[in-house]
């Protein structure tokens, strides 16, 4: 190369080097308030080491869901931070009883009550629609946690009746009856403890043990009703249908079961049906007051609207000391007169006591308030149909008016008819003013009749008066 290109070759390796080797480019900028911060190469790489660090722990979550651990997801979901704020938030509230009492466990591994609660918890999720798919996998959890908690308190009855119901649910009850002698054990027995055992003895065909635990719930008790199903069959199984039909009466409703048995009971009845009444009257006259509400309630399955036996039942009921049913028979006694015109005393007498027993039982006024209610606004409707079938049209009256031979012949029975309007004035008012007294508020309204029937009387009054005027001149 000639000596003279030097200069030119060196001045243009300077300025490659020049372009290649200079300092970095400017980061993008980011704006912090009035500040500019620029971002470097390791804030890019921190940017993904943390998204990396999240989309890991999002698996992990995910895992722990399909897991059914709740709680320990709902953590890794809160670590997270907002990116994952919306999924954790969903998570709380579709899973929250099992989230806290998974929580609880977590806290306290060694309490039998922690153990009851998610036991509990699994057994709901498993019967709701939202744990469809993991229906035999919550029953499972359901079944270890509930007999931890057995394990850790023999006393813990609750636990004892929902492992019950988990297993049947499993469809392996017989794994619970190891279970059933340590139950029995339990002193002072919830009407639930003493409904689950009757229960279990009728199927296992020890029927004098079942009846002792089902003669101990009281009537007030909410499990009274479904006890007297499983006493029906105690009955029946014995040949006992009189019994039975009464039990299988007050349980009809609660499933197909209850509801075949009891029509079964009902024929097996039938035959003797008529002389049900007599022996109840009978019995009720000599102060059997079991017996006979015994032969009465059967006596009006038959009968329904027989009024008296209602009221006998009811009063029977009352006196052998079954309150609460007694409470219910009276309001049927209502039920019965409301279509039996007049205030009748043995239905007066039954509202007063329906509303005595239920502030002495403190139960639902309502159903108490409604029947009286109907009860008078039907009377009130029989009362205003006779009304309006008795009282004089304008054209009759003025037809009476105009022509005397029909004024005197209808005079006589104007006159019944206005006393027959007068009658039914005042036992309206003494209708609705009773309904108003014992509802202690003016439910029903009086009609304004009494100014249109003295305008009757008015008018033919002075019809009278112009033709004895007439006749004497």
């Amino acid at each position: 190369m000639p000596r003279i290109l030097y200069p030119a070759f060196l001045f243009a390796m300077s300025v490659c080097l020049m372009s290649n080797c200079g300092p970095a480019p400017r980061g993008p900028v980011t704006t912090v308030g009035s500040q500019q911060i620029e971002r470097t190469v390791l804030d890019d790489i921190a940017d993904q080491m943390q998204i990396r660090e999240a989309t890991e722990r999002q698996k992990k979550a995910d895992q722990l869901v399909s897991r059914m651990e709740y709680y320990e997801a709902y953590k890794l979901y809160e670590a997270g931070g907002k990116p994952f704020e919306n999924d954790r938030n969903l998570l709380y509230r579709k899973f929250k009883p099992l989230i806290d009492a998974q929580k609880t466990v977590a806290e306290d591994k060694d309490s039998a009550l922690a153990h009851y609660q998610l036991g509990k918890a699994y057994y709901d999720f498993a019967s709701d629609p939202e744990g469809a798919g993991w229906e035999e996998a919550s029953l499972e959890r359901a079944s270890k946690h509930l007999k931890k908690s057995i394990k850790l308190d023999e006393n813990q009855e609750r636990a004892y009746l929902v492992l019950a119901w988990v297993t049947k649910k499993q469809g392996k009850p017989e794994e619970f009856r190891p279970y059933v002698s340590r139950l029995e054990k339990i002193k002072n027995k919830s009407d639930m403890t003493l409904l689950f055992l009757g229960a279990e003895y009728v199927r296992q065909g020890k029927y004098d043990l079942a009846m002792d635990y089902l003669g101990r719930i009281p009537d007030s008790s909410p499990q009274r009703i479904e006890a007297m199903y499983y006493q029906g069959l105690l009955h029946a199984k014995k040949g006992r249908w009189l019994e039975a039909l009464v039990n299988f009466s007050r349980s009809r409703n609660l499933n197909p079961a209850a509801k075949k048995s009891f029509e079964e009971a009902l024929d097996r009845v039938h035959v003797s049906s008529d002389k049900l009444r007599g022996q109840g009257m009978q019995a009720y006259r000599m102060g059997r007051y079991a017996e006979a509400a015994m032969y009465l309630q059967a006596f009006v399955l038959y009968h329904p609207d027989d009024l008296e036996a209602h009221y006998r039942l009811a009063r029977a009921l009352l006196n052998s000391g079954q309150r609460s049913w007694a409470a219910e028979q009276f309001l049927e006694v209502t039920r019965v007169g409301a279509g039996i015109e007049g205030m009748n005393p043995m239905v007066i007498d039954s509202i007063t006591r329906a509303l005595n027993l239920q502030q002495e039982l403190e139960s639902d006024p309502e159903p108490v308030r409604k029947a009286i209610l109907d009860y008078f606004t039907k009377q009130v409707a029989m009362i205003d149909r006779k009304y309006e079938q008795s009282i004089l049209s304008d054209q009759e009256i003025q037809i009476l008016a105009e022509d005397e031979v029909l004024f005197r012949s209808g005079w006589r029975k104007f006159n019944q008819r206005i006393h027959i309007l007068r009658t039914l004035e005042r036992v309206r008012v003494e209708t609705v003013n009773k309904a108003n007294s014992l509802l202690q508020q003016n439910v029903l309204a009086h009609k304004e009749w009494a100014a249109r029937i003295r305008s009757i009387e008015e008018r033919f009054q002075g019809f009278l008066s112009r033709m004895q005027e007439h006749r004497g001149s």
